[in-house]
């Protein structure tokens, strides 16, 4: 599951990386360099921007009812996993998988 929640968000910052340099690159000829500058751009700046408003989302949700800890998609949150997959909810994946893709569509 945390897999997937990094291949939504790679492919998030993919999509809008091109998205910008389309439209920032088409006026001077120059879409493949407005790519890489923000690809590199997102690779140092945007993990730790990233991480800044994962913990500021996580520390928001606290006490409410959509509040979750980050990888942990069981009812209890003690547990990391279940073998038998029993006590996996997969509201609580959906929660983490809608907020990180803002997250990364707003540092992109």
């Amino acid at each position: 599951m945390d897999t997937f929640k990094q291949v939504i968000g790679q492919l998030t910052q993919h999509f809008a990386n091109l998205l910008i340099a389309d439209r920032i690159g088409a006026d001077i000829g120059i879409k493949c360099e407005w790519y890489l500058i923000n690809l590199v751009t997102d690779a140092f700046l945007g993990t730790f921007f990233c991480y800044i408003l994962q913990s500021f989302v996580l520390h928001m949700l606290e006490g409410t009812k959509y509040e979750y800890k980050s990888g942990i998609y069981t009812i209890d949150p003690d547990k990391t996993f279940d073998e038998d997959g029993n006590d996996i909810k997969i509201s609580l994946f959906c929660i983490q998988i809608f907020f990180w893709f803002f997250i990364v569509l707003f540092v992109n």
